[in-house]
């Protein structure tokens, strides 16, 4: 009985030596987060007293008059005369400021934008403490008018001489006699004492804006009408062609229009075309201002100056493309200015007329000043 009884006795001592060991691991295995299964949190119904649909949609409701009532006009409306009398003003203010802005594009505006020379009135107590003033009421803002002089002196100094090379490479043969000799020389004298009286005469017609001709272009004239016309807004191609007051290939479109306000500020009539190979005879291209360019140089195969580096430095050069489009690759070695036009959308019109104009506009003022008489 007493070696039988050890043994139970051994086996009953594993066994709670083993169940020790076995709780001094769980104490120590740290816990998975994964494993653990979070208990899931029951909705509360409108009997368990959640909010109901209907209040749900009456919250959505007050939330959206309280921010219409935000955005509603009610309450500001100008009933006062003399407050709509004080607005009109402001608004002749702003207009009369917004006139003598000057667009800066190139040097040559920037040389027109401090021109004039003119004389702003100065208060008594702005004229004491002027540093070294002389005590007077007025002072002369910075004029550049004879910088702009001297530069356009040397453009026709350039073109006189570009002129004179040219008509100087055919020589007439020296005279055999004295007689001749000397009434070559009277009339050498007579001519040349008439070039110098003779100055630059005024063109005859309206300048000329040459639009492209084929209709992969934004601009053509079936729409050209209506882009640079009084509507000034662009109208895609085929919309254009229901319109009956739409343009034809081969015709011309006249439109009239008031320049800058520090040009003068009066109306100039433009002629648009878009054949000018078969239209303009030679001394008419000297009124062409103007060219809305395709993005290739076959567009000006056939005309007087089918270079584009000749072309634009007589002409001002213009591309419209449309947005998303990528830009021609032959565009970017010329001379010519770029706008953009979306097809359905007008907000950018405007700013790339703007850009249109005052580039046209600038480019006259230097190089085409005799069409603006």
């Amino acid at each position: 009985n007493t070696p039988l009884k050890e043994r139970k006795d051994g086996k009953e001592d594993k066994v709670e030596d083993g169940a020790a060991s076995a709780n001094v691991d769980d104490a120590t295995t740290p816990v998975d987060s994964r494993q653990t299964t979070p208990a899931a949190t029951p909705a509360l119904t409108d009997d368990e007293g959640g909010p109901s649909r209907e209040d749900t949609e009456k919250k959505e409701k007050e939330d959206r008059d309280l921010l219409l009532s935000w955005l509603s006009p009610a309450g500001f409306q100008v009933n006062s005369p003399t407050v709509a009398a004080a607005i009109e003003t402001d608004r002749d203010a702003v207009r009369r400021i917004t006139a003598l802005e000057i667009p800066v594009g190139d040097s040559a505006s920037i040389l027109r934008a401090g021109a004039g020379g003119e004389i702003v009135e100065k208060s008594g107590a702005e004229a004491t403490s002027t540093p070294g003033g002389s005590g007077s009421n007025s002072v002369k803002k910075r004029d550049f008018a004879r910088v702009l002089e001297i530069y356009q002196e040397v453009v026709v100094a350039e073109e006189k001489a570009k002129r004179s090379s040219s008509s100087g490479k055919k020589r007439p043969p020296p005279p055999s006699s004295s007689k001749h000799r000397g009434k070559s020389a009277r009339t050498g004298s007579n001519s040349s004492s008439a070039g110098k009286s003779s100055s630059k005469p005024a063109q005859q017609g309206n300048p000329i804006i040459i639009v492209p001709n084929a209709m992969t272009s934004a601009i053509t004239m079936i729409n050209a009408g209506f882009f640079l016309g009084k509507d000034a807004v662009f109208v895609p191609r085929v919309q254009a062609m229901k319109n009956p007051a739409a343009g034809k290939r081969g015709g011309t479109i006249t439109i009239t229009r008031r320049f800058n306000q520090r040009l003068g500020g009066g109306e100039i009539t433009y002629d648009i075309i878009d054949n000018p190979a078969t239209r303009l005879k030679k001394d008419e291209w000297d009124r062409v201002v103007a060219v809305v360019c395709q993005g290739a140089s076959w567009q000006f195969k056939g005309w007087r100056y089918s270079d584009p580096v000749d072309l634009f430095s007589r002409t001002f050069g213009f591309y419209v493309g449309l947005e998303g489009a990528t830009v021609p690759a032959e565009l970017q070695g010329w001379n010519c200015k770029t706008g953009k036009v979306s097809r359905d959308r007008r907000g950018g019109d405007n700013i790339c007329l703007a850009g249109f104009w005052n580039g046209l506009e600038e480019f006259m003022a230097v190089h085409k000043q005799e069409l603006f008489n």
